[in-house]
């Protein structure tokens, strides 16, 4: 390509090129397309467009100009972490990258492309997906809530033995002594009754733990703490909602309500445990995007019982597909 480049100028005409459009079929044949600053501001024939005097000319002779494409589905910084390749995206012509995960570091990735530090494509990210815990991890859970419930405890006792000690102190060792071993066990109890009651009731969510296993999962195990869930993220700036795997029914739909309620786009997973969810109840519940196709085949599957082998072989209702189609 050869090109007259005016640094100064914020106006960038390309000019004999073929123009491939998105609203026709074939190519428009020797266009010019008129940039100024980030919009484009004319196409048409040479005849139709006038380049300015000022403006930096590209001249785009036997090659073709196509709108920027977009990856709807990336996974940003979990398979490359290094910002600097975010170019290699725009020299494949790719302009806007959708990433169905997000950490922390990609937040500044997608702030400072925006903002014009770093070269890259424009960035939509969606907050960490939001799942519950597996069956294959209960034992996990069990073991990060027993640490929870173990930790209460300890600092109950520790806070114990401190005014304990201040009493010591203050009043003497013979009543502190005397209050120790008037209270000891009745704090104990109610120490563990307390932790009992805040780790499996459910109060604290799992998700500050969890995260430093997977730190792109908000785990959530009741309405309330998905509704919180999307609360947070939404405040933190996502551009739109995962609901993931692993939820029940209650739990995945609270999510839903919450993210339709703030006006946040939900492209993401229907779980199949521990619900089984039919496409009509995701999609009812406020679901606006299927991530993968694979989620709703169960749904053409002539007496599929979801609690049967995943891996049975089915036949296939074909009048299913085109009623899922039009759902």
């Amino acid at each position: 390509l050869r090109a007259e480049i005016k640094p100064e100028s914020d106006e960038i005409a390309l000019t004999n090129k073929g123009l491939i459009p998105m609203e026709v079929e074939g190519v428009l044949e020797n266009h010019t397309v008129l940039v100024k600053g980030d919009r484009i501001v004319a196409i048409g024939s040479p005849s139709e467009v006038e380049i300015p005097p000022g403006a930096s000319v590209i001249d785009g002779t036997g090659a073709y100009l196509i709108p920027g494409l977009a990856n709807m589905h990336a996974h940003l910084f979990e398979y490359d972490p290094d910002p600097r390749h975010l170019i290699l995206y725009l020299a494949g012509g790719v302009t806007t990258v959708r990433s169905l995960n997000s950490r922390k570091e990609t937040f500044s990735w997608r702030d400072n492309v925006a903002g014009g530090k770093w070269p890259g494509p424009t960035i939509f990210l969606s907050g960490r997906v939001i799942v519950g815990f597996p069956d294959d991890f209960r034992m996990l859970a069990v073991g990060l809530k027993t640490g929870t419930l173990l930790g209460i405890i300890f600092v109950s006792m520790l806070l114990f033995g401190a005014i304990v000690a201040i009493l010591a102190l203050v009043q003497g060792a013979e009543l502190a002594m005397e209050m120790a071993s008037r209270w000891v066990l009745p704090w104990l109890v109610l120490s563990v009754l307390a932790a009992i009651i805040v780790v499996w009731r459910k109060v604290i969510p799992l998700t500050s733990l969890a995260a430093r296993f997977v730190p792109q999962a908000a785990v959530v195990e009741t309405p309330r703490q998905a509704r919180a869930e999307v609360e947070r993220q939404v405040k933190a700036r996502i551009d739109f909602i995962k609901p993931y795997d692993h939820l029940d029914r209650e739990t995945y739909l609270a999510a839903l309500a919450a993210a339709r309620e703030n006006g946040i786009y939900t492209a993401g997973h229907i779980p199949e445990d521990p619900d089984f969810i039919s496409v009509e109840e995701a999609l009812a519940g406020g679901l606006n995007e299927i991530a993968h196709v694979d989620e709703m085949t169960h749904e053409f599957l002539i007496g599929f019982d979801p609690k049967d082998d995943k891996n049975s072989e089915w036949e296939i209702a074909m009048e299913r597909i085109d009623d899922i189609a039009a759902t």
